[in-house]
């Protein structure tokens, strides 16, 4: 089975769909940039560690250069 980034996404979307925050909370900060429609349906999640996909997927499509320091 292929690594499939999108569906990495979307199952990281999912995860964390309880903890989305609109970034209409932002407003005070980006209201002066962005539309207040924009910013509604924008959303943030706040975690202790940033997800990312499998290393040796990610690797073999050529990609660990945007991965790794």
């Amino acid at each position: 089975m292929t690594f499939d980034p999108l569906m990495w996404v979307f199952a990281t979307n999912a995860r964390y769909k309880h903890s989305r925050r609109s970034c209409l909370e932002l407003k005070p900060l980006l209201g002066r940039f962005f539309t207040d429609e924009l910013l509604a349906f924008a959303g943030f999640v706040i975690v202790d560690e940033l997800p990312s996909p499998p290393l040796e997927q990610v690797k073999a499509m050529g990609l660990e250069s945007l991965f790794l320091p």
